[in-house]
C-alpha cells in the first residue's frame, strides 16, 4: 500500500530560550520546515526467497553492508525458535541467502550443518537402512525432541554416549540398549542392536546442546560415521556435539579487523541451567567471504567460554589502547567487557567495574573528556558509570543527572523492550536520550511509554517527556528513530497495536500520523531503519509474524550521507555534528546512530535537508579527541567522506 501523508508546515511553538542551540535562527529552521510529498510504501511482498511463516516474535533486526557491495543487507533474528534470516541486498530487492530447502549461506548455527531440524517421517524416509552409521536431527517444532538413529555396524562393536548439557527428561529405549549415566547421559551400547534402533529424546528447557561420542569396541579399527542434521552431514571422527541456538544481541561491525563487518551473536545459556562443570557456550563470529560469496566461521577460538545470558551488545573504545571493546549486558549473569588481543577477546569487565548485570544501556561521553562514560538500566532504575580515564567505570544514581524513572525499578523482566537510544532530538549539538518500551516489571502485561532527557550541559539532563506532550503518546513498545522527512529533525516510527509515524515538530512535540487505511501489527514487532535503496530516503523494515517493508517514497527534501573510516581500528564514537545555514546543528554518535534495544551495526550517518535549507559545515570529534574537525559541505552535496 503507499501511504501519503498530507504537506506539512511546521510552527513552533515556543521553547527554552536557556537551552544550547535554541537560538532564533533555530526557532526560525524549525518553524520553516516544508516537506512536498511524505509518502511510504508499505508492503509485505517485498522479500524475495522460500520464506517460511514465524509464529513466534523475533529478538531484533539488524542491517549493514555485509559484502561491502555499497547496498545494504538485512538479517532478521527469530530468536531460538526459528531459523533466523539473512538477505542480500542485490539492487534494491532483499533476497533471502539461507533458505531452508537449499542453504548455501555457510550461515549456520552448527559448522558444516546447514539445517539441524526436520520432520521425522521425512528423514526416516531419507535414511538408507544399509548405510552403517549414527544420524542424529532434531523434530521440526523445536520445542519437540532429537533424534538418534543407529544402523548397526557389521564390521565390529562401539558404544554411543549421548549428553545434554541440561537433564534428559524424556527418553523412548530399552533398558536393555543402554546403561545410565546419570541424569544428562546414559551410554548405548550399539553391541545390543541386531536392527536399527531409532531413539527419541528430550533434553530440558528449549536451548541447549546435545553431543555424541562413539568409542570403538572389539573388532572396530574406525569410528563410526555420525550423520547429522537434514543434509546428514558426515562426522568422521566420532563426535559431534550440536546446538538448538538462542541468538540474543548481535553486534555486526568490524570490531577484529576484517575488512567485512564481523558478525557477533551474544547467546544465552538455557535459561540459566548451562552451569559449571558443564562447558560453557561459544557466542560465534561469521564474516561474509567475497571469495567463496558465502558466510564463513571466523576468530572460532577468539570468544572465551562461558555460561552468561548476554542481551545487549556493543563495540566502544573503554580504555584506549589501540582496540574497541566489546560490551556484552546480561540478565541474572556477570556482564563481559572483550578487548582484542590479536586474534583472541579476553574478559577485563572486573577490574573495569563492570561485571555487575545490567539489561540495557547507552554509550557516550558525559563530560566530554574524551572517554565514553555508560547510562545503564536495570533493578533500581537509571545509573551513570562515569569512565575514569579507561581504569574503571564509577557507577553513580541517574537522579544526580537529571535521570529518573516515574517509578522505583524493583525486577526486570528477561523480555524487556527497552531501549536507550542516543541521539540529538532538539538539534541543539548535544546528544540526548529518547527512552522507549519501559514498563514496570510488575505491570509487564500494561501499556509502554517512553521518556525523553535532554542533555542541557555537561552530566546534566532534563526530562523534557511533559513538555514534548510524549506522555500523551503511548503504547509502543518498540520506537525506530530515524528522520525520515529530511527535514533536519528526527522522527521515529511507533510499533505497537498499529503503525504510527511520529513527527517530530521541534518544541512543540510530536504529531501523530496515521496510515489509510491503518497498518495493524502484532504485539512484540521490531524493526530497523536504514537507506535500503541508496535514494537518501530513510526506509525501514519490520517484522512479528509478517514481515513488512516500509519504502521511503517521500521527494522535495534531500540528505546528506556521510562515511567515517579509519585505518584499523573503526572510529566507534565519534561525535559528528551538521551546521545548518539558519544556525541549528544536529550531532549523532558514530556506533549509536545505528543500534537497536539489543544491538549495534554501522551505517554512514544520514543529516535531511530542508527543501529551504542547506548544512554549511561538518563538525568531527573523532573517538579520545577533544578539538572538532569542521569541513565545509557543497550546496547539493550528497556524501562525504571523513578519514581519520
Amino acid at each position: 500500500m503507499l501511504w501519503l501523508c498530507s504537506v506539512l508546515l511546521l510552527v513552533c511553538l515556543g521553547c527554552d530560550d536557556g537551552a544550547k542551540g535554541h537560538s532564533e535562527d533555530a526557532l526560525e529552521f524549525i518553524s520553516q520546515i516544508k516537506v512536498a510529498t511524505l509518502a511510504f510504501d508499505i508492503s509485505e511482498n517485498a522479500f524475495a526467497g522460500e520464506l517460511e511463516k514465524k509464529p513466534y516474535p523475533p529478538w531484533d533486526v539488524v542491517a549493514t553492508d555485509m559484502d561491502l557491495d555499497g547496498d545494504v543487507d538485512v538479517l532478521i533474528n527469530w530468536h531460538h525458535l526459528q531459523r533466523p534470516e539473512l538477505f542480500e541486498n542485490i539492487g534494491g530487492n532483499l533476497v533471502l541467502k539461507n533458505p531452508r530447502s537449499d542453504d548455501r549461506s555457510g550461515f549456520y548455527d552448527n559448522d558444516r550443518v546447514p539445517e539441524l531440524f526436520e520432520k521425522q517421517d521425512i528423514m526416516l524416509a531419507s535414511i538408507d537402512p544399509k548405510q552403517e552409521g549414527i544420524y542424529v536431527w532434531h523434530d521440526f517444532d523445536r520445542l519437540e525432541s532429537w533424534n538418534v538413529y543407529i544402523v548397526p555396524s557389521a564390521a565390529g562393536d562401539y558404544d554411543l554416549e549421548l549428553h545434554g548439557n541440561v537433564a534428559v527428561i524424556e527418553k523412548n529405549i530399552d533398558p536393555a540398549y543402554y546403561t545410565p549415566v546419570d541424569n544428562k547421559t546414559f551410554i548405548v551400547h550399539e553391541s545390543t542392536l541386531t536392527q536399527p534402533l531409532h531413539i527419541r529424546l528430550k533434553l530440558n528447557v528449549i536451548c541447549h546442546t546435545l553431543a555424541l561420542d562413539a568409542t570403538p569396541k572389539e573388532g572396530m579399527t574406525t569410528f563410526p560415521v555420525i550423520y547429522a542434521g537434514m543434509q546428514q552431514v558426515p562426522f568422521t571422527a566420532g563426535y559431534v556435539a550440536l546446538t538448538k541456538p538462542d541468538p540474543h544481541g548481535v553486534v555486526w561491525v568490524d570490531g577484529m579487523g576484517s575488512p567485512e563487518p564481523e558478525l557477533y551473536f551474544s547467546r544465552g545459556s538455557v535459561r540459566g541451567m548451562l552451569v559449571p562443570p558443564e562447558p560453557g557456550k561459544i557466542d560465534q563470529f561469521f564474516t561474509w567471504s567475497s571469495d567463496t560469496h558465502r558466510m564463513e566461521f571466523t576468530y572460532q577460538d577468539a570468544v572465551p567460554r562461558d555460561h552468561g545470558r548476554g542481551r545487549q551488545v556493543a563495540w566502544f573504545d573503554a580504555d584506549h589502547k589501540g582496540s574497541n571493546e566489546l560490551l556484552v549486558s546480561a540478565y541474572l549473569s556477570n556482564n563481559r567487557l572483550l578487548t582484542v588481543e590479536g586474534d583472541t577477546l579476553v574478559d577485563i569487565a572486573e577490574g573495569m567495574n563492570l561485571a555487575k548485570p545490567f539489561m540495557n544501556f547507552a554509550v557516550l561521553d558525559l563530560d566530554e573528556d574524551g572517554w565514553d562514560d555508560l547510562i545503564t538500566l536495570d533493578v533500581g532504575g537509571l545509573f551513570v558509570a562515569l569512565n575514569k580515564e579507561g581504569q574503571y567505570f564509577e557507577f553513580h544514581p541517574g537522579e544526580e543527572f537529571g535521570l529518573a524513572l516515574p517509578f522505583t525499578m524493583t525486577d526486570v523482566s528477561w523480555e524487556s523492550s527497552v531501549a536507550l537510544h542516543v541521539l540529538d532530538l532538539d538539534n541543539d549539538g548535544d546528544l540526548d536520550i529518547w527512552l522507549t518500551g519501559l514498563r514496570p516489571f510488575e505491570s509487564v502485561k500494561g501499556d509502554p511509554f517512553s521518556m525523553v532527557f535532554y542533555q542541557r550541559d555537561k552530566l546534566h539532563f532534563e526530562d523534557i517527556t511533559e513538555k514534548l506532550g510524549m506522555s500523551d503518546i503511548q503504547s509502543f513498545r518498540y520506537v525506530l528513530p530515524g528522520d525520515f522527512d529530511n527535514d533536519g529533525l528526527v522522527d521515529g516510527f511507533g510499533l505497537g497495536a498499529s503503525l504510527v509515524l511520529l513527527k517530530n515538530l521541534g518544541p512543540a512535540g510530536f504529531q501523530t500520523i496515521e496510515p489509510d487505511p491503518v497498518v495493524l501489527l502484532q504485539d512484540e514487532t521490531v524493526g530497523f531503519v536504514a537507506d535500503l535503496d541508496n535514494d537518501g530516503w530513510l526506509d525501514a523494515i519490520t517484522a512479528m509474524g509478517k514481515r513488512l517493508r516500509i519504502s521511503n517514497k517521500s521527494t522535495g527534501n534531500s540528505a546528506l550521507m556521510v562515511y567515517l573510516t579509519a585505518d584499523g581500528v573503526q572510529p566507534i564514537g565519534a561525535i559528528v555534528r551538521a551546521y545548518y545555514a539558519n544556525g541549528s546543528v544536529r550531532a549523532q554518535r558514530y556506533g549509536s546512530a545505528a543500534s537497536t534495544r539489543w544491538s549495534q551495526t554501522l551505517l554512514p550517518l544520514h543529516f535531511g535537508i530542508p527543501l529551504d535549507g542547506a548544512i554549511r559545515e561538518i563538525g568531527i570529534v573523532w573517538p579520545g579527541d577533544s578539538e572538532e574537525i569542521r569541513t565545509s559541505v557543497e550546496i547539493g552535496q550528497t556524501v562525504l567522506s571523513l578519514k581519520r
